[in-house]
């Protein structure tokens, strides 16, 4: 067991401790897919816990010994958008369990904010190529020739290195 707890937060590594016991018990299902996302409660503050998804057998040996488990990328990513100022929930703490060695579960815990998820917010932009999702907007750009833009009598740009020669025939032309 690794626990990692925020400086400012140390008065819940009791919780962070107890989350193996107390996540399939306990807490408000935000997400429940691969990862597993919930709301608790703990020393009176609101706070949201991710438990990622049990790593393979070739994973976990990957997490263990050459990566950092997605439970601390998770934290140290939160800690470097804060210290950018990007407004972002405050990270509390991370926690890794092994079995035989190997990383089997891991955790994130943060503060719960009542920012709006991005998954909302960018559900509202279009994608590429997607007129009817932007309201009827057409895509930034077009695939017109830019000639059809340019002035009357100027020339197309020219490479500046001249005309590129052809390529010479390959193998299997």
């Amino acid at each position: 067991m690794h626990i990692h707890v925020n400086t400012a937060s140390e008065h819940l590594r009791d919780f962070a401790e107890r989350l193996p016991e107390l996540f399939d018990r306990e807490g408000e299902v935000l997400h429940a897919g691969r990862n597993t996302i919930k709301a608790f409660e703990a020393e009176g503050e609101r706070l949201v816990v991710k438990r990622f998804k049990r790593p393979n057998l070739l994973r976990a040996v990957i997490y263990t010994f050459f990566r950092r488990s997605k439970a601390r990328r998770s934290y140290e990513h939160a800690v470097r958008l804060r210290a950018l100022g990007v407004d972002s929930p405050e990270p509390v703490a991370w926690s890794e369990y092994r079995r035989r060695g190997l990383l089997c579960d891991s955790y994130y815990v943060s503060r719960r904010s009542d920012y709006t998820p991005l998954s909302q917010t960018t559900a509202r932009f279009p994608r590429s190529g997607d007129p009817a999702r932007a309201g009827g907007l057409r895509p930034l750009h077009r695939a017109a020739p830019r000639e059809r833009h340019r002035a009357p009598g100027l020339q197309p740009r020219q490479h500046p290195l001249g005309p590129h020669p052809p390529r010479a025939p390959t193998a299997s032309s």
